[in-house]
C-alpha cells in the first residue's frame, strides 16, 4: 500500500536549515522505483510546481534518478536548459524497521525549456531508508516502472533540443521515439500518436503544451492484478498483455500494468 504521507522539506545544503515546501507526499514504493502522490498547498506563482499545477488533477513530474548528478547538470547546462541549481530536499520516513530522514540532491529543468512536465534529475542520498521490504507489498504486486508515455508536440526535435542527455534512443519516428532508462524507458508521443496508443483523445486546453500521458507498471501476475481491481470496483480494460485504467479514473494519465 502507499506510505503516509509526509512534508517535503528543502534542506540547505550549507546550513542545514529547513523550510517546507510546500508538498506532501506518499509513494507506492517498488524495488527500483516509486510512484509518488503529491499535494500542493502553495498558490505562489513562484513555487516550483505552479506551471504545472494550474493543469488540474495529472501526473505532472518526471524524476529521473542519476548516480553523478553533477555531470548531468553540466550537460544540461552545456545544451543550454537552463537547469536549476542543485538544491537538497528531505523528507522523514516513519515507516519500516529504520526510521530517519531520506534525503536527495535534485535539479529542474525551467517549464519554458520543457513544459510537457516537471523533468527532475535525483540523487537518493540514503537508499536504504526509501525502499525498505516493509513497504513493498501491494495488492497489485508491482515490480517495477516500466515505461512513462509523454506527449510532445514533436518527438524527435524534443529529443535531440532538450532530452540527448539522457543518451540514444532505441526508436526514432516522425511522431514518436523510445529511449532506455536504467529502469524500464520513456516514450515520447504526438497527441495523436498517444490517443492511437492508449485509445484516449489527448486534445484541448490540458494537453495543449503536452503533458504526461500513461505511467506502465510491471507486475507479478497480470491475472491476479486484473482479480484485485474487479473486487475493488475499478474499471479495467485488457489490451493484449496490458491491462488499462483510463486516465479518468486514474487521477489524470492512464494506468497500465504488463506482466
Amino acid at each position: 500500500m502507499a506510505t503516509e504521507p509526509e512534508a517535503l522539506l528543502a534542506r540547505s545544503r550549507a546550513t542545514g536549515k529547513v523550510d517546507s515546501l510546500q508538498q506532501q507526499s506518499c509513494h507506492v514504493v517498488m524495488p527500483a522505483s516509486y510512484l509518488e502522490l503529491t499535494a500542493v498547498t502553495s498558490e505562489d506563482p513562484a513555487h516550483h510546481l505552479a506551471a504545472w499545477r494550474s493543469r488540474g488533477t495529472g501526473a505532472h513530474i518526471l524524476a529521473l534518478g542519476a548516480v553523478d548528478l553533477e555531470g548531468v547538470w553540466q550537460q544540461c547546462a552545456v545544451a543550454g536548459l537552463r537547469p536549476t541549481a542543485i538544491a537538497r530536499a528531505s523528507r522523514p520516513i516513519r515507516y519500516g524497521a529504520t526510521h530517519g530522514d531520506a534525503e536527495f540532491d535534485w535539479f529542474m529543468l525551467p517549464a519554458t525549456v520543457f513544459s510537457a512536465s516537471l523533468l527532475c534529475v535525483v540523487r537518493n542520498r540514503t537508499p536504504s531508508l526509501v525502499y525498505q521490504v516493509d513497504v513493498m507489498e501491494h495488492p497489485l504486486r508491482p515490480i517495477a516502472l516500466a515505461e512513462v508515455a509523454i506527449i510532445v508536440s514533436n518527438p524527435a526535435r524534443t529529443l535531440a533540443r532538450q532530452l540527448s542527455w539522457l543518451g540514444e534512443a532505441d526508436l526514432v519516428q516522425e511522431d514518436g521515439c523510445e529511449i532506455p532508462l536504467q529502469v524500464g524507458r520513456l516514450s515520447l508521443l504526438t497527441a495523436a500518436a498517444a490517443g492511437m496508443r492508449w485509445g484516449e483523445r489527448f486534445a484541448g486546453p490540458r494537453w495543449a503544451e503536452g503533458g504526461l500521458a500513461a505511467v506502465v507498471l510491471r507486475v507479478a501476475d497480470l491475472a491476479l492484478a486484473q482479480r484485485y481491481l474487479q473486487s475493488a470496483g475499478v474499471a479495467v480494460t485488457r489490451v493484449g498483455d496490458e491491462l488499462r485504467i483510463r486516465s479518468h479514473d486514474a487521477n489524470g494519465a492512464v494506468l497500465a500494468l504488463r506482466g
